[in-house]
């Protein structure tokens, strides 16, 4: 095979760059949430022998200047609400004659959409997956996924060139962020999540032990986020991987977990070996209840458990993210609001993560909805993101929703709030942080406002979330193009309009028989 120019990209932000009031939020947190399978990607790229450029978009300039003009391949990792950057990027390198690749969270949960922009589309994938794509064994037009997770990826030695480019490159950084993995896929089948199809493994305890030796040895002042979806299902077989280091040689780390996992004995245990963040996931009051070790408890004695539960981390862990889902069908009518509102103003040291539903291809949740036809099919995917409702709740009209959604987020921008947060024990790091969050939340709080004013005068706006047949309505094309940018002349309309009806679409885990040398993209630039 000849030394080819591979260039790959992580969209890490679905908007074209700014220098507004989001560039401290940018500079020190977005850049931080790095995916680790394009790292992994580069790696297997260069043990190839090929010329590899990596970088990461996350809001700092153009994207489609952060690479060469003149590669042979381009990999793109996106995101759902980024998608229209990466079929930007898809457009712009095609006609230059790229050959071009996706994957990721939206190549997984809708590759017939990707398939309109990109050469290959790829879901779950190995080494050898990536040498045949890069010998041009993939007919163009394929899509393709080993049907398997993941076993073992590359050391964090051999992702140094990658992390010194990303997390370990900002000057003047509140943390120096390694990406790790103790384990992979999920054992949990939450039907509005990714990771719910997925096969749990864990990662062998001695490549655990390495990469943290290696970290403890030529990352002064690391700070390891591990992405496992649970981490600690193999609760006792991570911990001595952890444990081996000597104590003052481990690296501060964050997880996130269930309650489940998190009795008192192993939080302790978490302490005492750096852990310095915890983010589990509570979901609902009145579902998901064993992910949070709380099976028979719903509303209110749920959320009395889960305060308690809190309390005691709390003992001996600094710092907290809470995650919610807002909008299941189990939420209904004014518990679910009055009860996330009550916990935000009890936890106060636990940021709280609101997130919305969004029925996702790869998702239970996507084939449920959209047989009831309650997937709002015209909303494009650069909508699909709180506060943008795509589809129907099932005990809430559009506007009840959003009003619901307001008292929550209110709760956790009010002034008692913020200063309840700024007056915790937290480490002042973390308190940092949660004040770069809250303005996340003051915009998300702003746009929810507008949303419910807009649909309070606009009848037909009330109707396209009554899932009445029509077009898409004039506020969300104008924020659609808003969001492109410049980038918006390489697209009509049309373009961004999802296929839905295509995600369970044919896909091959081997080489097709005819050997494609070149595959260029069919699409120019419009």
């Amino acid at each position: 095979m000849k030394r080819m120019r591979i260039g790959i990209i992580d969209v890490l932000y679905d908007m074209p760059p700014s220098n507004g009031g989001y560039q401290i939020y940018r500079n020190q947190l977005r850049r931080q949430f790095v995916s680790i399978m394009p790292q992994v990607i580069s790696v297997w790229c260069r043990r190839m022998g090929h010329d590899v450029h990596y970088a990461t978009y996350y809001g700092q300039a153009e994207p489609h200047t952060l690479l060469p003009d003149d590669l042979d391949i381009l990999f793109v990792s996106s995101y759902t609400q980024a998608s229209a950057l990466a079929y930007a990027l898809a457009r712009i390198f095609g006609a230059r004659g790229t050959r071009t690749v996706i994957g990721g969270p939206h190549a997984r949960a809708f590759p017939a959409d990707c398939q309109r922009f990109f050469d290959l589309v790829v879901g779950n994938c190995d080494e050898t997956v990536i040498r045949d794509i890069l010998a041009g064994h993939y007919a163009p037009g394929s899509i393709i996924d080993t049907g398997r997770t993941l076993t073992e990826i590359p050391s964090v030695e051999e992702r140094m060139p990658e992390l010194r480019a990303t997390t370990l490159s900002a000057r003047f950084a509140v943390l120096r962020v390694v990406p790790l993995l103790s384990s992979m896929g999920c054992p949990y089948t939450c039907n509005f999540c990714s990771d719910a199809t997925s096969t749990y493994h864990a990662v062998g305890s001695e490549i655990l032990k390495k990469d943290l030796q290696y970290i403890a040895d030529n990352i002064p002042g690391a700070y390891v986020v591990y992405h496992d979806p649970n981490f600690g299902v193999r609760f006792d077989e991570t911990m001595a991987a952890i444990e081996s280091l000597p104590p003052k040689q481990r690296p501060a780390y964050g997880v996130q977990s269930t309650l489940s996992v998190l009795k008192e004995e192993r939080v302790r245990r978490l302490a005492d070996t750096g852990c310095l963040y915890i983010a589990p996931g509570v979901e609902s009051w009145s579902d998901f209840s064993n992910k949070s070790g709380k099976v028979r408890a719903t509303g209110r004695d749920k959320m009395e458990q889960v305060v308690g539960h809190f309390e005691m981390m709390r003992r001996h862990v600094p710092g907290f993210q809470v995650n919610f889902v807002f909008g299941t069908d189990a939420d209904q009518g004014r518990a679910p609001v009055e009860l996330t509102s009550e916990f935000i103003r009890r936890v106060p040291y636990a940021w709280p993560g609101i997130s919305i539903p969004t029925p996702f291809g790869d998702t239970g949740i996507f084939t449920e909805y959209l047989e009831q036809n309650r997937v709002l099919t015209q909303m494009p995917f650069a909508l699909y993101y709180k506060p943008y409702l795509n589809f129907i709740p099932l005990h809430y009209g559009a506007m009840e929703y959003y009003e619901s959604l307001m008292e929550i987020l209110s709760s956790i921008v009010s002034l008692r709030g913020a200063l309840s947060r700024l007056t915790t024990r937290n480490l002042l790091r973390i308190k940092g942080i949660h004040m770069v969050q809250l303005t996340g939340v003051y915009h998300d709080l702003r746009r929810v406002r507008e949303l419910y004013r807009l649909l309070k005068g606009d009848a037909l706006l009330r109707r396209f979330h009554e899932g009445l047949p029509m077009k898409l309505p004039a506020v969300y094309e104008a924020r659609t193009w808003e969001r492109l940018g410049r980038y918006a002349e390489l697209f009509q309309l049309a373009d961004l309009i999802p296929d839905l009806i295509n995600t369970s679409c044919k896909r091959v885990s081997s080489p097709a028989s005819v050997n494609v040398e070149v595959a260029t993209s069919s699409l120019g630039v419009a």
